[in-house]
């Protein structure tokens, strides 16, 4: 009986969910167990998918009582990413989040500042001060500025995978195992795991150790020895500093059969052996020839690639270095390795410095791998020409000058400086779901702010394959990619919706408001699927918005044939390698409108063609289709609400409204308006109106057949003629054929 009672004691407490009682009960006691831990005993032992269903049942039972642990939230997404545990995924990115988020972070200050030491290498330098001042400060503030780090960056917010997030620890994951000559970085590896981390694979790598070419070495000793034969050194203040000790020496060193010998004076190297070989010989016995790895990146096409040097130099360990001239040790470049040259046939002597010669001989190595390798090297040569032509060595200040301006250089490279702070594989895909988004602000029949979203997509082409492989660290190989892509611009929208062009018969489209508040916790989605076969806008009113929350626009077609809410076979259909089509695009914050009925206001402008005839207009909130590009051919239409108009003795709202259309140039609208513009680029049009309501709205057409093509700033403005008052919106579009 006691053994049995103690089973059960045992069971009980390892696993609390069997216990008796309602599940209520059980999720309001504390947990019994130390879930971090014993999740951490299945995964060493291999039992990773225990370890997963404990960790699991743990945020459960926490989650009941308002609590977290992020040390199993990180745990989980990192076991998962490293074992490559696809079908965990979609879990591991709600752990992840789910560990940041309960009420008791205060215990686990150290679990989130080293979480956000692993986050802060890609974020933007002006932000990290702020991240910094809550470490050992304030873990619950560090906590929401790494989930306002993640979820903007998830390419699919409407799949509860992160994806940036998994692709982040797969990075993790592969450096911790592949560079570790060191673990001395934030990711418990050496400094290439830092850069793999933040940029993914380098499109450029070369391996190798720095002084093995010979060739370059002797050709600089061969310039040292030409300055003996000219006999113009002229170098008396060396010549009188040669003590009676060297003068034995060069005495001893004339004697045939005698080796040169080597004799230090304090600091300061003797050599009297002048030919190219010798000097050649002496340089190898000081280059340390160190070890380097170097990496590119090409950020923009515009741009020269971006490199990343690697290497121990003396006295330090493996780690990032700023420039070459890093890995030549400073003493080589003063008195302390200085070398007194003396010729025994004509008693001359030159001072000649060691890292001079290491230092265009390492640049000569990497001179045909980029510019700035091969600017460098020029630089030097163009000293040494000086050593050929001045019949002079070197002087010490210049050379410290030059190796102090290339450190610098390299320090301040504007390239790397302000290039991106991370990239990601889903950057090298063009998004082939495009959206085209405008927001109006408007007020509701009772003066509250409302907010209307307009979203259109069109189609490119891209596989869920691909984007898997891309998650689980592979190449894309992009079997999975339509090649027949569908090349659509705004101003192709009427046709398609027009004349009824099918993109694709095979989907229809669903379209996602996702809103956040401003911490990046999501509040709530709102879903949208298009009806009719060639309509691809979909319409998000809100009749409350806060300027401070965030919102996020998705889009994705799914089979037609398919219940869009059987979220588990469409899941199936994407996995499965079927081309589907992914977009986003995050919205700009705004203010709403003023809600002051003695203040006169109006609504956003909207700009684009009118609602076809043949589509039906109950899918569209407004009369116009917003569209930012409008063929030459077309008319374009302007549509403004008015509020808060003044009503006159006779019970009628009077107002005025010029619009102004304006060629963008060099001066700009305000320009063109103060200083006159050019008939064939600007359009201009006045109208007076009456309403028998404080409110009201226009649309009015506008024929640009005489503009020419072009980007073109709208401007409305609105008078209302009893009150004075004033009102202005612009907008901007461009015309194409």
């Amino acid at each position: 009986m006691e053994i049995l009672t103690a089973l059960l004691i045992q069971l009980f407490v390892i696993y609390p969910s069997f216990s008796s009682g309602s599940g209520d009960a059980v999720a309001a006691q504390e947990p019994q167990i130390q879930y971090f831990e014993e999740g951490l005993k299945f995964r060493d032992n291999g039992s990773w998918v225990k370890a997963l269903e404990l960790w699991d049942e743990g945020k459960n039972q926490m989650t009941a009582l308002g609590k977290s642990d992020p040390r199993i939230g990180i745990a989980y997404i990192e076991l998962v990413t490293d074992n490559n545990l696809s079908f965990y995924f979609e879990q591991a990115s709600d752990m992840y989040f789910w560990g940041m988020s309960g009420n008791n972070l205060k215990e686990f200050q150290q679990v989130i500042d080293d979480e956000a030491y692993r986050v802060l290498p890609l974020v933007d330098e002006e932000e990290r001060d702020q991240w910094k001042q809550f470490v050992n400060n304030d873990p619950q503030a560090l906590a929401d500025k790494i989930r306002q780090f993640w979820v903007p960056n998830d390419p699919t917010p409407a799949t509860a995978e992160n994806e940036r997030l998994l692709e982040h620890w797969v990075r993790i994951g592969h450096s911790r195992k592949t560079y570790k000559k060191n673990d001395y970085s934030v990711y418990n590896c050496d400094d290439r795991g830092v850069i793999y981390v933040k940029y993914g694979e380098p499109d450029f790598t070369r391996r190798g150790n720095f002084g093995i070419k010979d060739d370059e070495l002797m050709r600089r000793a061969g310039n040292i020895a030409d300055l003996f034969d000219q006999g113009q050194l002229g170098n008396e203040a060396l010549q009188a500093a040669a003590s009676n000790e060297l003068n034995q020496a060069i005495e001893a060193s004339m004697t045939e059969g005698a080796e040169a010998p080597e004799i230090r004076s304090g600091s300061v190297t003797t050599k009297t052996n002048t030919t190219p070989e010798g000097l050649a010989r002496e340089i190898r016995l000081l280059d340390p020839r160190p070890e380097y790895e170097l990496w590119s990146y090409k950020f923009s096409e515009d741009e020269e690639p971006v490199y990343y040097l690697f290497g121990a130099r003396e006295g330090s360990s493996w780690g990032m270095r700023s420039s070459v001239d890093e890995f030549i040790p400073s003493r080589l470049f003063g008195k302390t390795d200085e070398m007194i040259v003396t010729d025994p046939g004509s008693n001359q002597s030159i001072a000649v410095y060691p890292g001079s010669f290491l230092q265009i001989l390492y640049y000569s190595e990497l001179e045909s791998l980029g510019s700035i390798f091969q600017e460098r090297y020029n630089e030097l040569n163009s000293l040494w020409n000086r050593v050929i032509t001045g019949g002079k060595p070197l002087e010490r200040s210049v050379i410290q000058s030059v190796r102090n301006k290339f450190v610098a250089e390299s320090v301040e490279d504007p390239i790397k400086k302000y290039g991106p702070q991370e990239t990601t594989e889903y950057e090298n895909i063009v998004s082939p779901l495009h959206i085209i988004s405008n927001q109006i602000r408007m007020l509701d029949e009772n003066d509250n702010p409302t907010l209307t979203t307009i979203a259109m997509s069109y189609y490119g082409g891209f596989s869920r394959e691909d984007l898997n492989d891309l998650i689980e660290g592979k190449d894309p190989t992009w079997s999975g990619r339509n090649e027949k892509k569908i090349k659509l611009s705004e101003a192709n929208l009427y046709n398609i919706l027009q004349e009824g062009e099918e993109l694709h018969e095979r989907y229809k489209l669903r379209q996602t408001l996702i809103i956040y508040d401003d911490k990046w916790n999501e509040l709530d989605r709102i879903i949208d699927v298009p009806s009719g076969k060639y309509e691809h806008t979909s319409a998000f009113e809100l009749n409350y918005f806060d300027s401070s929350f965030n919102y996020v626009l998705t889009a994705e077609p799914f089979i037609e044939d398919l219940d869009p809410e059987l979220e588990e076979g469409l899941r199936e259909k994407l996995n499965s390698g079927e081309n589907v089509y992914l977009g986003k695009k995050i919205l700009e914050k705004i203010e709403p409108l003023e809600t002051n009925r003695e203040i006169l206001e109006m609504s956003d402008l909207l700009t684009g063609i009118k609602v076809p005839e043949n589509v039906d207009k109950s899918e569209f909130p407004f009369p116009v289709i917003p569209a930012s590009q409008i063929s030459k051919g077309d008319l374009l239409f302007a549509y403004v609400e008015l509020y808060h108009l003044f009503m006159g003795t006779e019970g009628k709202a009077k107002y005025s409204i010029d619009y102004q259309i304006v060629r963008k140039n060099k001066i700009g609208l305000l320009g063109k308006l103060v200083f006159g513009d050019r008939g064939d680029e600007t359009l201009a049009q006045q109208s007076i109106y009456e309403s028998q309501t404080p409110t009201a709205e226009e649309i009015i057409a506008f024929d640009i057949s005489d503009l020419r093509t072009g980007d073109y700033e709208f401007l409305v403005e609105v008078t209302d003629l009893t009150s004075g008052q004033k009102k202005v919106r612009t907008g901007s579009f461009k015309i194409i054929n």
